[in-house]
């Protein structure tokens, strides 16, 4: 009997973790990520989010002409500094899926721009799929 009842936890456990995945799953689907976009640093806070809403919406205008000024994005949160250089990590959240696949589908548009192999516009991963994309890439390799 105890055999059968360590099973039913180990489901319940693994159920409790696939429902948590979802839920990530669905917080982050209107999320993008931005890497490599250089954002001046100054002392005024607010000024500095204006300089990155602006610069963030310049990268955005020539992946997809709908959006033209921050207020067509729902959120933006600079996430975190990189190696004390200017480039940040950005995570954008979009008011509508439609336009975030919209983006995803035309960022190849940035290849002939001066963002050039600078800056790339990603979907916001859950750590699950992270781990999975990186395993493929090795393999790709």
């Amino acid at each position: 009997m105890p055999p059968r009842k360590e099973k039913n936890v180990q489901s319940a456990s693994q159920g409790e973790s696939l429902n948590m995945e979802q839920n990530e799953r669905t917080r982050r689907e209107n999320n993008l990520v931005i890497s490599g976009l250089e954002i001046v640093e100054c002392q005024d806070e607010n000024l500095r989010k204006l300089e990155a809403d602006r610069e963030i919406v310049k990268v955005l205008e020539k992946v997809d002409s709908s959006i033209t000024d921050a207020s067509m994005l729902n959120k933006i949160s600079i996430i975190k500094k990189r190696n004390d250089s200017s480039k940040q990590l950005i995570l954008i959240t979009l008011k509508d899926k439609n336009v975030k696949d919209n983006i995803l589908k035309n960022s190849k548009k940035l290849a002939g721009t001066e963002f050039k192999n600078t800056v790339f516009v990603n979907a916001d991963l859950t750590r699950a799929e992270r781990e999975i994309e990186r395993d493929l890439g090795k393999k790709q390799k």
